[in-house]
């Protein structure tokens, strides 16, 4: 992610909490995808300091309980289709999210993609896409 900076983390987390259907929340559950990989299975030392630090930092910048784990659980949790997210797992998810991506811009220029992307699926009743081709041309 970004830095160390709380301020850009909690930054982050209130974009995911304004824009959840913009990203994949059950792509980042324990289970994970082929692109995402499991979390159980974390191959490199790199690969589980970068996870500790983001988990880290999403602890510390959504304490549980906070206004910012409430509006992120309500907002996961609607998506998922879910009275709740457990608080560990809604940790969990928002760190690998978050692991993947550099800086804040980043992760806004992704939301805004995901959503140039959802509103033309929309427009030409398409459910999935193997393409962009399908959709821009």
């Amino acid at each position: 992610i970004m830095t160390n900076s709380l301020t850009e983390v909690t930054a982050a987390i209130d974009l995911l909490a304004k824009k959840p259907k913009t990203f994949g929340w059950q792509e980042f559950t324990d289970s994970g995808n082929s692109c995402v990989g499991r979390l159980d299975v974390l191959e490199t030392q790199q690969e589980v300091d970068d996870y500790a630090e983001h988990h880290s930092l999403v602890l510390r910048a959504m304490p549980k309980g906070s206004e910012l784990h409430k509006e992120l659980n309500k907002a996961v949790a609607g998506v998922l289709c879910k009275n709740w997210i457990v608080y560990d797992t809604l940790v969990k998810m928002t760190a690998r999210i978050l692991q993947g991506i550099d800086t804040l811009d980043e992760l806004k220029m992704y939301a805004q993609f995901t959503e140039l992307v959802q509103e033309k699926m929309r427009e030409k009743g398409i459910k999935e896409i193997s393409s962009m081709e399908e959709l821009f041309a």
